[in-house]
């Protein structure tokens, strides 16, 4: 009876110590999949989302978001158009009309993702690496 509750007691701790590892070395799409934190998303946005991805692989990375309607499209054109004016170079490719919004959340923020022709473009994976850095906008 000892040896079984001595064996019992090893298995529930080896199971314990997986769980644990499991939890410390989660990959950060998972994590954000499970808790929609931000710390998760600004890792997976800073080390593996790049600029050109595709919207399928960035749905496979962060899910599949939101999708805005055209009236909050239409406001975050003005917003980013804005925005370009007040820093040149911060948007590139700047916006069209046809550009597709893919918001993800996190928390108490939702950051907007810009594609054109299926891909992302005004995208910089440096911002998300110091996400205090980060200047709000808005209208």
């Amino acid at each position: 009876m000892k040896r079984l509750t001595l064996c019992l007691g090893v298995v529930a701790l080896l199971m314990l110590l997986g769980v644990v590892a499991g939890w410390l070395f989660m990959p950060a799409t998972i994590h954000y999949h499970l808790f929609a934190d931000e710390p998760s998303l600004n890792s997976v946005l800073a080390e593996q989302v790049v600029p050109g991805d595709s919207i399928a692989r960035v749905v496979r990375l962060l899910g599949t978001g939101t999708a805005i309607s055209e009236s909050e499209t239409q406001r975050l054109l003005g917003v980013i158009a804005s925005f370009r004016r007040q820093t040149p170079g911060s948007t590139p490719l700047g916006v069209e009309p046809d550009d597709q919004f893919l918001g993800y959340e996190a928390a108490v923020m939702t950051i907007y993702l810009q594609f054109r022709n299926d891909r992302l473009i005004n995208f910089e994976p440096r911002n998300f690496e110091h996400p205090a850095d980060l200047r709000m906008i808005g209208p």
